[in-house]
């Protein structure tokens, strides 16, 4: 996935406050097999360029989004 998605790392450093992280953990739909989803946040540590951004992105942003 990593080398499928060389825009990710852009976008985290540029516009951090317009992504979502999410998952469709546990991929009860999806009869192939999947990326283990801590490999996936993995992704995003590497992606965003500090723990804030990364925060933002899996926490706030989706806090933000669903009001919770």
């Amino acid at each position: 996935m990593a080398g499928t998605a060389p825009h990710h790392p852009l976008a985290t450093a540029t516009a951090p406050d317009h992504m979502v992280g999410g998952s469709d953990w546990p991929h009860v739909h999806v009869h192939t097999p999947m990326m283990k989803t801590g490999l996936l946040l993995n992704l995003v540590a590497r992606w965003a360029p500090d723990e804030k951004t990364g925060t933002r992105i899996l926490v706030d942003n989706p806090a933000k989004l669903y009001g919770f």
